[in-house]
């Protein structure tokens, strides 16, 4: 299964602060996730696959993971 990568690049996240980067709206992903940044998701989030967060995560909404969610900081 594809692994979609979330940087301070991905297509709709806008720097927060210093330290956090958020995404307005619902985040759906079909596949596996790596989070690499500080994020807070204002919607929902639905991920069909594995979740790796390396830093804090955020979601305002509801979450879900079809598979297994691995958090190295916060959630």
């Amino acid at each position: 299964m594809k692994t979609i990568v979330i940087d301070e690049n991905y297509k709709g996240v806008e720097k927060h602060n210093t330290y956090w980067y958020i995404f307005k709206g619902n985040l759906e992903i079909s596949f596996n996730v790596e989070i690499k940044i500080n994020l807070i998701v204002e919607g929902n989030q639905t991920v069909n696959g594995n979740q790796t967060v390396w830093g804090y995560q955020t979601v305002n909404g509801d979450q879900i993971v079809g598979g297994n969610q691995t958090v190295n900081g916060n959630q």
